[in-house]
């Protein structure tokens, strides 16, 4: 599963969503106070590694274990029934081969039900590959709630202007790690989730 790269992304959306309203603002403040001398260009940034957010923070690891746990468990019953199924086609063609079955209604009627089975069996394929899509919607839109609000909240009052992420194969390719607040944002998230789980 590519767990964390789909957090990561949805985390990135934050970023991005902090980012493009800045910006509108911090233009529309710009073109308001344009003869104002005291008017300052530059803005504080600072970025989040998202990646270490992902390893790090208890909520993100708890809702990744359970979903790895739901997958886990579904993968055992596939392979279960893969087996079981396979099995039962392979008797039938034997007794096929060996002319067991007494006439060519009966074995119709045996491979019919095998063509059911395959078919159910495909559509419990989907249906899990459904419900763990969904599972996974969920906990992204948890993480994005919890992280999102969190960040507003470190933010108050405003100390930067801008607060990206930088993740593996993002559009960051350097940052002054003396800008990187990420520390703080999981010291914070954890302590918030410590908080509540009492």
């Amino acid at each position: 599963m590519k767990t964390n790269s789909i957090i990561a992304c949805a985390i990135a959306v934050v970023a991005m969503g902090f980012l493009s309203t800045s910006c509108a603002n911090q233009n529309q403040n710009r073109v308001a106070v344009a003869n104002d001398s005291t008017s300052v260009g530059a803005c504080d940034i600072a970025f989040i590694d998202v990646d270490s957010i992902i390893v790090n923070y208890k909520l993100s690891i708890e809702l990744n274990d359970a979903i790895m746990k739901k997958y886990s468990n579904m993968q055992t019953k596939l392979e279960r029934d893969a087996k079981a199924l396979q099995k039962d086609i392979e008797t039938f063609q034997d007794k096929v081969q060996k002319g067991i079955f007494v006439t060519a209604q009966r074995a119709e009627e045996e491979q019919q039900r095998l063509v059911m089975r395959q078919q159910e069996f495909e559509r419990l394929q989907n249906e899990y590959s459904n419900q763990l899509a969904v599972e996974q919607q969920n906990m992204n839109a948890q993480l994005f709630e919890k992280i999102s609000a969190y960040v507003t909240k470190y933010n108050t009052p405003e100390r930067y202007k801008f607060i990206l992420t930088r993740t593996i194969g993002g559009s960051m390719w350097y940052a002054n790690e003396s800008y990187n607040i990420t520390n703080d944002i999981i010291k914070g998230l954890n302590e918030e989730y410590d908080s509540n789980k009492k």
